[in-house]
């Protein structure tokens, strides 16, 4: 198109500038055959040619052929993660995981004495523990196309099964009201936010006197992935409770106000990483826990347990408490 209206304005000129010297001259047969020439002067327009690509557009359809070349994008782990959750949620014979699902037969674990004095009962320091933990769709699509209402159901459960009659030392019920969002929203080139939750947790022991503990939270956070990481931001707001009914006011100063929790799966290998901290403790108090789940058959998998620092249980919060277990898990986070 540039070049047309190139060509047009050169003959113009050359039109033009032929008349005016036929003018200029005098009046005489040279001006005559002057005027003749320049009216005869034929003035030649070239053809348009076809109007080129914007530069924008180049551009973005050679990204896209380069995209297409590459191949398609693989989802992330935790996008695999969800969308398989989706397929099956609609089925009611099936149960869909929240957290891990372990059981350890073996978990030894340095606080026992404190324990025993506490209670005056003796307890072995190798028990073992298991985790329950379910999630049950209630329904979707309540605001936006990719939403989600969900309740959760998770037991911790720390069972001196190798002493007289077997008792449970603890067992922890938390359940949980949570709203989510998918959002798949790039937030850099290998990262990606994957959801946003908000939600209400009770969390108890179930106890009663002076070991009964209990709190309500209110909470939020944002799930990351990038390729095979899982990652996940988690803030939490305690509801106030008045002082005759709070059984332990001081809880979040041991266990925490945050939660980072990380998970990287690799050949059907999952290793994850929980932090919990209260910021203003500088890093004095909280809670440290590694997992690693690997393949031993085709149905289970086994499953390793490091846990360091407070709020191992709810009942021994305020003692700092390392733990190692060994056992079997049903299911991963990845």
């Amino acid at each position: 198109m540039t070049k047309s209206r190139d060509s047009r304005s050169a003959a113009m000129k050359q039109g033009t500038a032929l008349l005016c010297a036929a003018f200029l001259m005098p009046v005489s047969d040279s001006r005559a055959q002057a005027l003749d020439l320049a009216l005869a002067q034929p003035v030649v327009f070239s053809e348009p040619e076809p109007d080129q690509e914007p530069v924008e557009e180049a551009e973005a359809n050679a990204l896209e052929a380069e995209a297409s070349e590459a191949g398609p994008v693989e989802p992330t782990a935790l996008r695999q993660r969800f969308d398989e959750e989706r397929r099956l949620a609609d089925n009611p014979l099936i149960f869909l995981p929240y957290r891990a699902n372990f059981f350890l037969p073996a978990s030894y674990y340095s606080g026992h004495e404190a324990s025993e004095a506490a209670r005056g009962v003796d307890y072995s320091p190798t028990e073992a523990q298991f985790q329950i933990s379910l999630k049950f769709p209630i329904d979707d699509q309540l605001f936006f196309p990719n939403d989600a209402l969900f309740a959760t159901y998770t037991q911790e459960s720390y069972w001196q099964i190798y002493e007289k009659s077997s008792p449970f030392r603890e067992t922890i019920y938390e359940p949980e009201l949570v709203y989510g969002v998918s959002t798949e929203y790039d937030l850099l080139k290998e990262l990606t936010l994957e959801a946003v939750t908000i939600g209400v947790n009770h969390q108890s022991n179930g106890q009663g006197g002076e070991f009964s503990r209990s709190w309500n939270r209110l909470f939020v956070a944002g799930l990351l992935a990038s390729g095979d990481w899982g990652i996940s931001v988690k803030r939490w707001f305690r509801i106030p409770e008045s002082a005759e009914d709070d059984d332990n006011p001081d809880l979040e100063d041991y266990v925490g106000l945050t939660e980072l929790s990380m998970a990287y799966r690799k050949n059907n290998h999952v290793v994850t990483f929980r932090s919990r901290n209260h910021l203003e403790s500088d890093f004095k108090r909280g809670n440290l826990q590694v997992s690693w789940s690997f393949p031993i058959g085709e149905r289970y998998k086994g499953y390793v347990l490091l846990r360091t620092g407070y709020g191992d249980t709810l009942a021994d919060y305020d003692e700092k408490i390392h733990r190692i277990g060994l056992g079997i898990s049903i299911n991963d986070v990845l």
